[in-house]
């Protein structure tokens, strides 16, 4: 579908299409190409969390058991062969390395291939979460995660389970109380969906707002916090006129919410971004964070 002729000057981007740009070939092609019809670009911290999380935790892994094994062809076989995907931990290794690592592979010289990847995962660890930041030209931190302030690969940890115990600087329970009325909305939409729209995400997303209503410190639970990412991008995304994401479902809800400009970047490369337009939505009290026309094609 063509993007339409009064596109938005300024578009936000969830972290779908954060790890969309580093997954290479056409979908990262048309990440950009998408990105290039907008002037103003934005994101929130949190996805540098959830970057970090999907990322960079397997590179820290890949570059460990590459040390291990001292072969590429053996740290290929044992995520092929010996991970089961079942777990969703082991899904997430063999899916990037997929994405990351076997453009190195050399049949006629793993040992060329393996100090290939070595540079590979060198370049991503020291590039950290910077990844994030270069794709956009602001990146919304009303939060104020600490656990987002990681700059690259070598410090960066999965949050704490209790964030409070180490991450004292949190902002989220004051945002949640801020943005107190936009989360019950959400909340509110979500539990009058058909049957047929709900999903585990939206559900638990729910449940976390009924939680932080009775007690806003509870956000400050990694594992609280993370089953939350989707309604903090979304409500940190509020002014923008446009979303760009290839997480279909729970967008298209929160989209309709916030009145924006869904673009939906589909996995087939046959398929171009689908645009559903709930604009006619929108509340009258979101400010633009940009001014400016679309930029030239």
């Amino acid at each position: 579908m063509p993007l339409p002729d009064d596109l938005p000057a300024e578009v936000f981007l969830d972290t779908s299409i954060h790890l969309a740009s580093m997954k290479g070939g056409d979908l990262s092609r048309r990440v950009h190409a998408t990105l290039r019809e907008f002037r103003w670009r934005g994101t929130a911290s949190y996805a540098k969390v959830e970057y970090g999380n999907n990322v960079l935790s397997c590179v820290c892994y890949y570059r460990r058991m590459l040390r291990q094994f001292g072969s590429l062809e053996r740290l290929r076989y044992h995520i092929a062969n010996v991970l089961n995907p079942k777990l969703a931990a082991h899904q997430k290794h063999q899916v990037w390395f997929s994405n990351l690592l076997s453009k190195c592979i050399d049949p006629k010289s793993d040992g060329e291939a393996t100090e290939r990847a070595s540079r590979e995962l060198a370049h991503l660890w020291r590039l950290g979460t910077t990844v994030v930041d270069a794709l956009c030209d602001h990146v919304n931190d009303d939060i104020k995660c600490i656990c987002a302030d990681q700059r690259n690969a070598s410090q960066w940890k999965v949050p704490d389970r209790r964030c409070e115990r180490t991450r004292p600087g949190c902002r989220l329970p004051e945002f949640f109380q801020d943005n107190r009325e936009l989360f019950s909305r959400m909340r509110d939409v979500i539990r009058g969906l058909a049957p047929n729209r709900q999903t585990v995400e939206l559900d638990g997303l729910a449940a976390v707002v009924d939680a932080a209503c009775s007690n806003p410190q509870a956000l400050r639970d990694h594992a609280v916090c993370r089953r939350f990412g989707d309604a903090i991008m979304a409500v940190q995304s509020h002014g923008y006129r446009s979303f760009f994401t290839q997480n279909e479902r729970e967008s298209d809800t929160l989209c309709k919410v916030l009145g924006q400009l869904l673009l939906y970047l589909h996995q087939c490369p046959e398929d171009e971004v689908e645009v559903r337009d709930y604009r006619s939505a929108r509340p009258t009290e979101a400010n633009t964070p940009c001014d400016g026309e679309r930029s030239p094609a």
